[in-house]
C-alpha cells in the first residue's frame, strides 16, 4: 500500500530538481556568454591593437559567427532566410580588407560591415518585429547599442549573483564595485586639477609614471584596457542577442495613402513639361553633332563640368517625386489611375534621358582631365539611379513588385562590386594610358593612391618624360622603405604584399621632385 505522505513528497521532489536544473542550465549560460566575451575581447586586441587591418577582419567576424552559433543554434532555423544571405556580403566586404588597399572604401567598409553584422545579428536572434526590408528595423538596429551598455550592467550583476559568496558578501561586491565607477570619473578630473596646481605633486606624479614606463607596465596597462571595454561591449551585445525573441509584426509598413491624385497628376505634369524642353536641348547637344552650337567661349569638357552634379541632383529629386504617387496617393477611377502611371512613367523615362546627358558630361571631362576616384564614384551613382530609375517603372505597372527589396540589394550589390572592381588601379592604368599617348599625367595625384596602385605606377619607369620617371623612382623608394618592416600575418593584405613582392628591387634613390599638379583633381 503506497504511503500518502511518500506520495504527496514526490512532486516536490519533481519540482526541486527541476528548478536546479534549470539554475545549472542558466549558470552555465552565464559562464558561456562570458567566457565568449572575453574570447572576442582577446582576439580584438591580438588582431586589431596596434595592428593595420587586413585578413584579421574576416578571421574576427569568423570568431564572431561562431559566437553566435553557440548561443543561439536554437534560433538559426527560425531565422529568415535573408539573414543567411546576409554571411555572402558580410564574407565578401571581410576579405575586402585582405585583398585591397583603398583608404577610402576600407573606412566605409568598415561602418558597413558593422551595421550589416548588427542587422544579421538581430535578425538571426529573433530580436526585431520587423522584416528586414522594412523601414522600422532601423530604430531596433539603432537602439541595439544603448541596449547593449544596459545589458551589459545586467550581465555583471547576474555573474555577481552566480559567485559563490554568501548574500552579504554579494551585496558588498556589488556596492564596491559601483564605488569604484563612481570615483573613476571623480579621481581622474582630481589628479589632473592637482597635478595642475602644484608643481612638487606633478614632479612626483612624472616620477611614478616614469618608473611604470620603465617597467613596461603602460603597454600592459593598454593592452588590459582594450580587452576590457571590448570584452565589455561584446559581453552586452550577446547577453542582448540571447534575449527571448519578440513577436513578428503583425502588419506589414504600409505608408499612409492621403494624398489626392489629381494633386499629384498636376505636378507630374507641370514637371514633366518643363523636361520635355530641357530633354530637346539634350537631344540637341548631347545626342547629335551640335558641338558647333554651345555657348561662345565653352569647351566640351567645361560645359561637361557645370552640369553635371546639378543632373544628377534634378534625378534624384525626380526619383523623390515619383515615390510619393507609388505609395501615398488614395485610390482613385481606373482613368486617373492610368493617367498618374503614363505621367509617372514619362518623368522615369525624361529622367533616364537626363542621367544619359550627366554620364555623357561626366565621360566627357575625363576625357579631358583624366579619372579620380571621385569620378568613379560618380560613374557608381549614375548606375545606382538607372538602376532605381528602371525598379521604379516596374513598380508603376506592377503593384506586387517589391521595390524596397530590390533597391536594397541593387544597392548592396553595386557597392560589392565598386569593391572588388578595385578602382584604384582602374584609375592609375587609364590615367597612365592617356600619358603614354601624350596627354598631362598629374603624378601627384597618382602617387596619393593605395598599394592598390604600384603595379601600374612601376609602368612609369619606362615614361618619356625624364622628370616623371624620377619623380616615380623616388615614390617608389619611399613606398618601399615603408613596407620594409613587414606585418604579422594577421594584418596580411594582398596589395601589400604584391607591392612589396614588387619592390623587392633596389628602386634607385633620387633626390624629391615637387611637381605640380596638371590636371583638375576633383
Amino acid at each position: 500500500m503506497t504511503d500518502p505522505a511518500a506520495a504527496q513528497a514526490q512532486p516536490d521532489l519533481d519540482l526541486l530538481a527541476r528548478a536546479d536544473f534549470a539554475a545549472d542550465a542558466a549558470g552555465r549560460a552565464v559562464a558561456r556568454t562570458f567566457s565568449l566575451a572575453l574570447l572576442l575581447g582577446v582576439a580584438a586586441d591580438l588582431f586589431f591593437h596596434g595592428r593595420p587591418a587586413g585578413l584579421s577582419v574576416m578571421l574576427y567576424v569568423i570568431l564572431y559567427w561562431s559566437a553566435l552559433a553557440a548561443l543561439l543554434r536554437e534560433r538559426y532555423a527560425r531565422a529568415p532566410a535573408f539573414a543567411h544571405g546576409l554571411f555572402l556580403p558580410i564574407a565578401l566586404l571581410g576579405l575586402a580588407f585582405a585583398l585591397f588597399a583603398n583608404p577610402t572604401l576600407s573606412f566605409l567598409n568598415g561602418w558597413l560591415l558593422v551595421g550589416l553584422l548588427g542587422l544579421q545579428s538581430i535578425l538571426l536572434a529573433g530580436r526585431s518585429r520587423w522584416a528586414w526590408h522594412q523601414l522600422p528595423i532601423l530604430a531596433d538596429l539603432l537602439a541595439l547599442p544603448p541596449l547593449s551598455i544596459h545589458d551589459g550592467a545586467v550581465a555583471l550583476r547576474v555573474g555577481l549573483n552566480g559567485l559563490p559568496l554568501n548574500e552579504d558578501r554579494r551585496q558588498t561586491a556589488v556596492k564596491v564595485l559601483a564605488g569604484i565607477v563612481l570615483a573613476l570619473p571623480v579621481l581622474l578630473v582630481g589628479f589632473l586639477l592637482l597635478r595642475s596646481a602644484d608643481a612638487v605633486f606633478a614632479s612626483g606624479a612624472a616620477w611614478v609614471g616614469e618608473q611604470l614606463a620603465g617597467l613596461e607596465l603602460q603597454p600592459a596597462a593598454r593592452h588590459c584596457l582594450f580587452i576590457l571595454i571590448v570584452s565589455g561591449g561584446a559581453l552586452g551585445l550577446l547577453w542582448a542577442l540571447t534575449r527571448e525573441p519578440v513577436a513578428a509584426a503583425a502588419r506589414t509598413l504600409a505608408p499612409p495613402r492621403f494624398i489626392d491624385p489629381v494633386v499629384i497628376a498636376t505636378m507630374l505634369a507641370l514637371i514633366n513639361l518643363l523636361y520635355l524642353l530641357f530633354c530637346a536641348v539634350q537631344f540637341a547637344y548631347l545626342f547629335s553633332t551640335g558641338e558647333r552650337a554651345l555657348p561662345a567661349g565653352f569647351t566640351y569638357a567645361e560645359y561637361a563640368r557645370r552640369g553635371f552634379y546639378e543632373l544628377c541632383l534634378v534625378t534624384g529629386l525626380n526619383i523623390a517625386c515619383v515615390l510619393p504617387g507609388l505609395f501615398m496617393v488614395c485610390p482613385g477611377g481606373r482613368r486617373s489611375s492610368l493617367l498618374l502611371r503614363s505621367l509617372q512613367t514619362l518623368l522615369v523615362a525624361q529622367s533616364g534621358v537626363i542621367l544619359a546627358s550627366a554620364f555623357m558630361r561626366l565621360s566627357l571631362y575625363e576625357a579631358a582631365y583624366g579619372y579620380t576616384a571621385t569620378r568613379l564614384f560618380a560613374r557608381t551613382m549614375i548606375l545606382l539611379m538607372a538602376a532605381t530609375l528602371a525598379m521604379l517603372a516596374a513598380r508603376v505597372w506592377l503593384e506586387r513588385f517589391p521595390f524596397a527589396k530590390a533597391f536594397l540589394l541593387t544597392a548592396l550589390a553595386l557597392y560589392l562590386g565598386l569593391n572588388y572592381f578595385n578602382g584604384e588601379a582602374f584609375i592609375a592604368r587609364r590615367n597612365i594610358d592617356r600619358h603614354l599617348a601624350g596627354a598631362d599625367l598629374d603624378l601627384p595625384y597618382l602617387q596619393r593612391l593605395s598599394h592598390d596602385a604600384v603595379p601600374e605606377l612601376m609602368r612609369l619607369l619606362d615614361s618619356p618624360d625624364p622628370l616623371i620617371r624620377q619623380g616615380v623612382r623616388d615614390h617608389l623608394a619611399q613606398r618601399r622603405r615603408a613596407l620594409a618592416d613587414g606585418e604579422a600575418w594577421v594584418s596580411w593584405n594582398r596589395a601589400r604584399q604584391r607591392a612589396r613582392a614588387l619592390l623587392q628591387n633596389d628602386v634607385p634613390h633620387a633626390d624629391p621632385i615637387q611637381l605640380q599638379p596638371t590636371g583638375d583633381p576633383s
